[in-house]
């Protein structure tokens, strides 16, 4: 029987009050909130109507994350409280992995609505899933009688045609990634895994279905279509049958916002859409709100298996959101670690890497701090930045700055993390920051940023080794692309020499052959390096060994970086079949052991890198 409790708040748990603490203030005003074992993002306001955002999982939650971070402070500003949380085992949630079964998601939501209407004091509730999460909110709101309001952006309609395009999507990503699609009971899409009985219980799910049998008795519903899926006729129907008003709208620029739109965040029409919408949902109910419950704490964490975390601002301005990471019992030894974004992807890294890894490390007994950048994730843009963050001086010196207030607030040094964009921040935060001790990147294909080159330019002439053309040559998927016309020819050749020639010729002579306008960068890249040796600065450089990062070192250091030898503090790491992402789990589990290594370095011979004898190999 359906669980309509009268009073939501009765047996939740929180009946004394949540506790509270205030990340940052102002426009972009964020507390974090302990649901019960997890936390809860809380953009704060007053009023009689709260919303609840119900997000994704995997890629579509890279995708999402700015986007609703930027709808929470819209429909705060229109005096509506609003919850943000993470399902269990996506992203910051303490759960490892996901559930077997969508009761957990349920449960997790029936939490944050609980929550939300003890710290703000709202007695009705709106709704708003996007994607995977309309089925959870779906599924929610049908257990309570205090939801007056419904949004469904772009929601998964039939549980098996969003599986079936799910595991599309994975083959696709893998096959571009060159890598094979792993063969599991479940779904594996960008590094992260749902089981098969999870999957089994969406693939069951029908809106329409739903509705028709009870689904959640509301006033308002307001539906923003994906093209091509637009809203079932039948379903509108009958929710107008059941008496709601129901608004049917498009949901603008879907694709870029939920697929191939990490960073570009909803458009301001569709905010306006949703915030318009639940403001006016809001005016239709007594304006009456509950003394609120909440207690202010200093400190609201997230304990699980030999780590404890902790939400907090970081940087001299405390305005970028973070999630610091300890052992249980203590702060940790040696260094801070700290762990950079890659690209425009949120704190808890690709395929939740950085989350694992933090955990990873505190259960080894090191700290470490993740958090994003501004415009990145959970931290808004900051209004003197770039419209292009990435690979920008801008993050540089935001990056510095998180970096040296951590190591002047704990006298400890700081060993430096990242992957592609984010190895290049790293090394350059290095370079411009004595506090750090040592730096960990991961394929880095730039070491320097030439100002004449974009972003979008750096992706699409990205050369890899001439091994790795040679074998895509054979496989089926590369023929069909380039049949289909999907494949520039021309700049595939071109970098395929590019490769050969950076292979066999000395380093100096391929960087003038091919980039005989960038000496300047070379001799750049040359001093950096020098600079990391005299202070002692430990560089590990771990690559794919059929990566564009290989080129990049070969560019500056002839093959495999041989002229790297003269660096005593730099260590060169070869891994093989990988991706540029570092997807596969043995991976995962590599780049925690280097990291490891590096941290334990650091806190046995502190700032004394220059001791350290060069490594090799592969892995």
């Amino acid at each position: 029987m359906t669980d309509r409790r009268c009073d939501p708040l009765s047996g939740s748990g929180i009946d004394g009050g949540s506790s509270v603490r205030t990340i940052r203030g102002g426009a972009h005003a964020l507390d974090v909130v302990d649901l019960g074992g997890d936390i809860g993002l809380w953009h704060p306001a007053e009023g009689p109507v709260g919303v609840v955002v119900f997000g994704s999982w995997a890629y579509e939650d890279h995708c999402l994350r700015p986007a609703l971070r930027e709808l929470g402070d819209a429909l705060a500003h229109a005096g509506l409280p609003t919850m943000r949380f993470d399902l269990p085992g996506v992203a910051d949630s303490s759960a490892e992995t996901l559930p077997s079964s969508l009761s957990a998601w349920i449960e997790a939501g029936g939490r944050a609505a609980d929550v939300l209407r003890a710290v703000s004091g709202c007695r009705r509730l709106i709704f708003v899933g996007f994607g995977l999460g309309a089925v959870v909110a779906t599924r929610t709101a049908m257990r309570r009688d205090d939801v007056v309001g419904w949004c469904l952006a772009g929601p998964v309609q039939k549980g098996r045609r969003y599986v079936r395009e799910t595991a599309t999507a994975a083959r696709l990503m893998y096959d571009a990634a060159g890598l094979p699609a792993p063969r599991r009971d479940g779904l594996d899409i960008s590094g992260e895994f749902m089981p098969g009985t999870l999957v089994a219980e969406i693939e069951g799910f029908d809106l329409r279905a739903e509705v028709e049998g009870g689904g959640p008795t509301v006033s308002r519903v307001q539906i923003l279509e994906r093209p091509g899926d637009g809203a079932d006729a039948g379903l509108v129907e009958r929710l107008r049958a059941g008496g709601a008003d129901v608004e049917v709208r498009p949901f603008g620029d879907h694709h870029r916002t939920t697929n191939t739109g990490i960073g570009v965040g909803l458009p301001t029409e569709t905010i306006g859409r949703i915030v318009d919408w639940a403001a006016s949902t809001s005016a239709t109910v007594d304006r009456a709100i509950d003394p609120p419950r909440r207690r202010r704490e200093a400190r609201v964490a997230v304990e699980g298996n030999g780590f404890v975390e902790e939400p907090v601002g970081v940087g001299s301005a405390g305005d970028l959101y973070g999630v610091r990471c300890r052992p249980s019992g203590g702060d940790g030894r040696g260094p801070i670690v700290v762990l950079f974004n890659t690209n425009h992807l949120h704190h808890g890294g690709w395929g939740r890497v950085w989350v694992e890894i933090a955990r990873g490390l505190a259960r080894a007994g090191h700290g470490s701090v993740r958090f994003d950048l501004p415009g990145i994730g959970d931290s808004p843009p900051r209004p003197d930045g770039p419209d292009i963050i990435v690979y920008s001086d801008h993050h540089i010196e935001a990056a510095v700055d998180v970096v040296e207030t951590l190591s002047r607030a704990e006298g400890r040094d700081v060993v430096v993390v990242g992957v592609c964009s984010g190895a290049y921040l790293a090394f350059q935060v290095a370079v411009r920051s004595q506090a750090v001790a040592a730096t960990v990147q991961f394929n880095t294909q730039r070491f320097v940023w030439d100002p004449k080159e974009t972003v979008a330019d750096a992706i699409r002439n990205a050369a890899r080794p001439v091994s790795d053309y040679l074998g895509r040559i054979g496989r089926f998927g590369t023929y069909r692309r380039l049949i289909g016309g999907h494949i520039d020819v021309k700049t595939v050749l071109r970098n395929a020499v590019r490769a050969m020639v950076a292979g066999v010729v000395n380093s100096n002579v391929a960087s003038f052959v091919l980039h005989h306008d960038r000496w300047v960068l070379h001799r750049e890249v040359h001093r950096d390096f020098d600079l990391l040796r005299r202070r002692g600065t430990l560089v590990r450089l771990v690559n794919g060994e059929k990566d564009a990062a290989m080129l990049e070192l070969a560019k500056h250091w002839g093959p495999g970086g041989r002229e790297l030898a003269a660096h005593p503090t730099v260590q060169l790491v070869g891994i093989a079949d990988v991706d540029h992402g570092m997807t596969p789990p043995r991976v995962r589990r590599s780049m925690e052991r280097e990291i490891l290594e590096v941290a334990d370095a650091v806190a046995a011979h502190p700032r004394a890198a220059l001791e350290r004898t060069n490594r090799g190999g592969t892995r």
